[in-house]
């Protein structure tokens, strides 16, 4: 079985990629998909555009300020600032009056942009954020945006995940729906085997998992926890330990995923 498992993941191939590197670009894709339905759920659910304009408008300022202030760190010695200008230009700066030499230009130039981008093309400030993610100022704004962000509504939001999941799912079916098949058939073969002892179950499924990759694990995990077609993939795992320690948690696509991990253990 496990030979098969070898097997199908070698011939798994998408464009000039194929076996485990494909699981792993296939996960980044599902991670890039999961982070951007977050900020959707986010922004569109729980904010109004009114109150994303005005934290926007909040968190501008407050960036612009950090970066000037940073310029200014890094150009006093250059100038030659005493401790006495430096602090004048910093004060100066808390109260909206900035630096006005080339140093600056670039950074408010950068920052003026971002809110007249917004004006001429009639952009929403939801749709900016989570449009354009990738400039420097929209970014830091969403982390802003971010802070103390607490999601209340956990059915809500598991069912988004759910549709989430399913939606990138259904479109590799055709690639990896074999692949998790075939892993479910052989981790039920080992649970309802009556030609197995407890301990040789959990040995050979600790046999099993140590031919999985880390990225392999990963995608496993969000397909047992958020999709319909891994409800009984989930029945088999429970109270297994299976994923125990073996997860990457840094690349976790949402941050509450660490307590449904509980739910499997």
């Amino acid at each position: 079985m496990v030979n098969l498992h070898h097997n199908i993941l070698a011939n798994m191939k998408l464009n000039d990629v194929s076996g485990r590197e494909l699981i792993m670009e296939l996960f980044y894709k599902f991670k890039k998909e999961g982070i951007k339905g977050y900020r959707e759920y986010k922004f569109k659910e729980y904010f109004t555009e009114q109150e994303v304009e005005e934290v926007f408008h909040k968190a501008h300022d407050r960036i612009l300020k950090e970066s000037l202030k940073e310029k200014v760190y890094q150009m006093s010695s250059f100038e030659g600032y005493t401790k006495e200008e430096y602090e004048e230009i910093i004060d100066k700066i808390d109260d909206g009056i900035y630096p006005e030499n080339n140093y600056y230009i670039n950074i408010l130039f950068e920052a003026e942009q971002i809110i007249t981008d917004l004006e001429q093309e009639n952009t929403s400030y939801c749709d900016a954020i989570l449009n354009f993610p990738e400039k420097t100022f929209i970014s830091d704004i969403h982390v802003c945006l971010s802070d103390d962000f607490i999601i209340s509504d956990n059915k809500t939001w598991k069912d988004k995940k759910i549709n989430i999941y399913t939606k990138f799912y259904l479109s590799y079916e055709y690639l990896i729906g074999h692949y998790y098949r075939n892993l479910y058939r052989i981790v039920k073969y080992i649970n309802e085997s009556d030609l197995i002892s407890h301990e040789l179950k959990k040995e050979f499924r600790g046999i099993l998992r140590a031919q999985l990759s880390s990225f392999e694990l990963m995608m496993l995990f969000y397909n047992v926890m958020y999709s319909e077609k891994g409800e009984k993939f989930n029945d088999q795992l429970q109270n297994k330990n299976f994923f125990d320690n073996h997860l990457l948690l840094e690349e976790f696509v949402w941050n509450d995923d660490i307590h449904y991990l509980e739910e499997i253990k």
